[in-house]
């Protein structure tokens, strides 16, 4: 048989492709069963951003690149709750310092979103978990997903 399109892999990455190009004659190669890598094993949280605190983003690429990103990522988190629909929870994300030291940085970085409009919030102490209450920024930006049935559901389409 010939195919428009083979993909190897059946994680995230090459279940996107795939649904993407759904219309055409593909082929999907995993050497497991579909989502037995690291997709099928992740906690589903759909953060915005790099991962890294905003102010150091800002600091590494400059402040125009940073909040263009940052909308990018809300573009995206837009993009994913549509497609996941009820396996999409926006249920926000809570960004806490574990030393003194990166408590500036977290400061700071809650005063450039906030300048910047994002919805964030600053929480002066709150139970996390750590050995004494910890502040942070409440993004309500972010959300989870169930990764398993949400790439199941696309992988069937």
């Amino acid at each position: 048989m010939i195919y428009d399109l083979i993909i190897v892999g059946g994680g995230m990455s090459g279940i996107s492709v795939g649904h993407h190009f759904r219309d055409k004659n593909i082929l999907i190669l995993e050497k497991g069963s579909l989502l037995s890598g690291a997709t099928g094993h992740n906690a589903g949280f759909v953060i915005f951003g790099f991962g890294e605190h905003y102010a150091k983003t800002v600091s590494r690429l400059g402040h125009n690149r940073a909040h263009e990103i940052q909308n990018l990522h809300l573009k995206n988190h837009s993009m994913i709750q549509e497609l996941a629909r009820n396996f999409y929870r926006k249920v926000g994300s809570f960004t806490v310092s574990y030393y003194e030291t990166e408590f500036h940085n977290v400061k700071q970085s809650y005063e450039l979103l906030k300048s910047d409009g994002f919805h964030v919030d600053w929480i002066d102490s709150v139970d996390c978990g750590l050995k004494n209450p910890s502040a942070g920024i409440l993004n309500h930006h972010d959300g989870v997903i169930d990764s398993a049935q949400f790439w199941n559901f696309l992988a069937a389409d």
